[in-house]
């Protein structure tokens, strides 16, 4: 290797790993300031930027339901503390070994915290382990369709850093099998028809099960839902277009409620993967493809 490219690859991998690091210290410094809130409820200090809106919404969701905002706000703290790109940084070589951590990085404990003060419903601490369990299936739908959507975006983000590992499913999976791109995101498509036909058996198995609290049995029935609802919007969200101006996008929805699609112009290569009948198999009571 010569000295040039040798450097070069030093400065990369040094210009990587500030990355991550200035992103885990913006994450502790979020997590210091949640932790207080969960632990007095209070949201009055001092902050800026992305930590006032969090903040803010902490405010009004103490407001509406002081006992389930604190409940959100810890599982909101959990996700800061053990997901939320912490190990962005790894290169895991399968997908099973890949999965569990990106199930926290996607925001488990936020998913949970946010759905539990949406139903006004309270999940009895006894079934912390057994309701992880029921829905580690679901969540699995919600990481890897995540990851089918936001491939472009991220391998597009992990270039520009001058990083050889993307933390993606389709990225996992091309390594672990040593395939192309294509092939990888047909796997996901499939692993994904497997997890949603596994996690709709366990809503209709434990549908009138006694065993479970209500509350339980109302999280696993509504949790069902999110995974059509982040599929329709992860293929209009401005998150994943490559183009237009995201103000232009967001407005029609402010004002209608509908994402605008004039010219064509929200066409892209995920709409022509799923905007078709086959966009059933998200939807709750279908497996079909």
């Amino acid at each position: 290797m010569s000295t040039k490219h040798k450097y070069g690859s030093e400065c990369s991998v040094l210009a990587i790993q500030a990355y991550w690091q200035q992103s885990d210290q913006k994450n502790d410094e979020l997590l210091a300031a949640f932790l207080k809130g969960s632990k007095d409820g209070a949201t009055d200090f001092n902050c800026y930027g992305v930590q006032l809106i969090q903040l803010q919404m902490l405010r009004e969701m103490t407001a509406i339901d002081h006992e389930r905002a604190i409940t959100a706000v810890r599982a909101w703290s959990k996700f800061i503390e053990s997901g939320s790109g912490r190990q962005h940084h790894v290169a895991f070589e399968t997908l099973e070994s890949y999965l569990p951590y990106r199930i926290r990085d996607v925001g488990e404990m936020f998913w949970y915290g946010m759905m539990t003060f949406g139903l006004a419903i309270t999940i009895p601490e006894a079934e912390d382990e057994i309701c992880k369990r029921l829905v580690g299936p679901a969540f699995a739908v919600l990481c890897l369709t995540n990851d089918l959507f936001s491939w472009e975006k991220e391998h597009q983000s992990a270039f520009q850093r001058g990083s050889d590992s993307v933390p993606n499913a389709i990225w996992v999976l091309m390594r672990e099998h040593s395939i192309g791109v294509e092939e990888a995101k047909g796997m996901c498509r499939r692993v994904i028809k497997q997890k949603v036909s596994e996690y709709l058996d366990i809503v209709e198995q434990n549908r009138g099960n006694t065993n479970l609290s209500p509350d339980l049995r109302r999280y696993l029935d509504a949790m069902q839902y999110t995974l059509s609802g982040n599929a329709v919007w992860s293929l209009d969200s401005p998150r994943y277009k490559s183009f237009g101006n995201h103000a232009d996008l967001q407005k029609p929805i402010l004002h209608g409620g509908v994402a605008a699609k004039s010219e064509g112009k929200l066409t892209t290569t995920h709409d022509q993967e799923y905007a078709t009948p086959d966009i059933t198999f998200f939807a709750v009571g279908t497996t079909k493809l």
